[in-house]
């Protein structure tokens, strides 16, 4: 472990961490619209880190960069409100794009409209959403039973299987189904069935 822990001159010297301001609002939970990875980003005086202690410096430009180099992000939005996502461009032109995630978690009650049957029409696999007391159990047969962690609004994640389920709602708010991420697959959808 102590090989795969980098040295700590190499961690970014990025300040104090951010405390007030747009810096400030910028820290929070996104989520990448191609891979649906989550990522916390953390706004400090002299750049952000994302996740761990990955980070971007600011530049002059009012960019951020990689410590390496190899990538830059910019934000969206103004600096007069939060930013509502960021983009990362690589190098050799790749941009993946990441949007702010509503980080507002459901109380007991309202778990009661994520609770019915979801089944995914290409596998056939059926995922019931129990509610527990204060959270909520994915449960397929006698096959698996997993609680759920709250993430942001209308996704969570099942530790013991790597899943990140993200609710999806139909016009009038009502939830519809959701797309079930794994560490191999991306948005499998499950559709509510009665």
């Amino acid at each position: 472990l102590a090989r795969l822990t980098p040295p700590e001159s190499t961690r970014p010297a990025l300040g104090d961490t951010a405390r007030a301001g747009w810096t400030a609002r910028a820290s929070g939970l996104y989520m990448s619209t191609r891979t649906r990875q989550t990522v916390t980003l953390r706004m400090f005086t002299n750049g952000f880190s994302l996740n761990t202690w990955v980070g971007y410096a600011r530049s002059a430009d009012g960019a951020f960069v990689s410590m390496d180099g190899a990538r830059r992000a910019t934000f969206v939005g103004d600096t007069l409100s939060t930013p509502t996502g960021f983009v990362v461009q690589s190098a050799d032109g790749d941009r993946v794009v990441y949007e702010r995630l509503d980080g507002t978690l459901p109380t007991s009650s309202q778990l009661a409209e994520y609770v019915g049957m979801y089944k995914n029409v290409d596998t056939d696999a059926v995922i019931e959403l129990r509610q527990q007391g204060d959270h909520l159990v994915a449960w397929r047969g006698g096959v698996l039973q997993d609680d759920l962690v709250a993430l942001f609004r209308d996704g969570f994640r099942a530790p013991s299987q790597s899943w990140l389920i993200s609710m999806r709602r139909d016009g009038s708010g009502r939830v519809t189904g959701f797309d079930l991420g794994l560490p191999r697959m991306r948005r499998l959808p499950f559709e509510r069935v009665p």
